[in-house]
């Protein structure tokens, strides 16, 4: 049973059981909008706690209203909150009601594009941060070596794009790898939001014709096949130099120089 641990105070605030501070009404509708941030991190806070899997049940709107002690409309707003987290979603029909759902990293990527776009961030900014990222992720690929992974990294090796695949994903497949190899978790999201920052600035020289896309991805393909097999050969310096040439070559692409961060549209 998920615990409340938010309650009304006798002093016209409210305030969390632990001992936060009190959350004072200065008018109806930010008390409400204070409330319904408060509900839904409590909820947040419920899920990580309790290690709640996707589609474990929080309740119906109607148990959340009496646990909280709070308005359909304040109880509504908060599962907005939940749902633009991606902490949770609502699900319809019979038996339906509040049910956790997977975290996305896209939710921390608009943050982060946001953020950068605001503070003005450069595509060499982006490089030397993207760079430094993955050379600690190959570093760490390559102390953790096994069978596993050469099998992984030979798989990337023989991957061929299709007529229908997207290339701009294809072509970060072998950075989300190393990410995902790395073994560590906030390592392979902060990859994951440097691949997607790069290919929002990166810009097709005309065209995109078939025969541009075939040799773009050619070349794309010996780059990264350079990079794994030096890290298959156990040679670290070796991969993470071609890794940073290719890195290079990459943001060689970005046109016209000088471009800044761009805030990921919505889709």
């Amino acid at each position: 049973t998920l615990g409340c641990n938010i309650y009304p105070c006798s002093d016209a605030g409210w305030r969390r059981c632990n001992g936060g501070g009190a959350v004072r009404v200065t008018g109806s509708g930010v008390f409400e909008r204070r409330l319904a941030e408060s509900i839904a991190r409590t909820i947040e806070l419920d899920i990580i706690d309790g290690d709640l899997t996707a589609g474990t049940m929080i309740g119906s709107e109607a148990d959340l209203m009496k646990r909280f002690q709070a308005s359909r409309g304040v109880v509504r707003e908060a599962v907005t909150i939940l749902e633009s987290h991606m902490f949770a979603e609502t699900k319809r029909g019979v038996g339906g009601g509040l049910v956790v759902a997977e975290p996305h990293p896209s939710v921390v990527e608009d943050i982060v594009s946001l953020y950068l776009a605001k503070k003005r961030s450069t595509e060499t900014e982006l490089l030397e941060a993207r760079l430094a990222l993955e050379t600690y992720a190959l570093h760490r690929v390559m102390e953790t070596m096994d069978d596993a992974v050469l099998k992984r990294l030979r798989q990337e090796m023989a991957f061929e794009l299709g007529p229908e695949d997207d290339l701009g994903e294809a072509s970060q497949r072998l950075h989300l790898l190393l990410g995902e190899l790395s073994g560590n978790s906030v390592v392979q999201l902060f990859i994951g939001m440097m691949t997607t920052l790069v290919e929002e600035l990166w810009t097709a020289p005309g065209e995109m014709t078939q025969r541009l896309r075939d040799r773009l991805w050619r070349h794309v393909c010996a780059e990264h096949n350079k990079i794994i097999e030096a890290m298959v050969n156990g040679d670290e310096e070796l991969a993470t130099e071609h890794l940073t040439t290719h890195l290079q070559n990459v943001m060689s692409q970005v046109a016209p120089r000088g471009r800044h961060v761009q805030a990921s549209p919505l889709d």
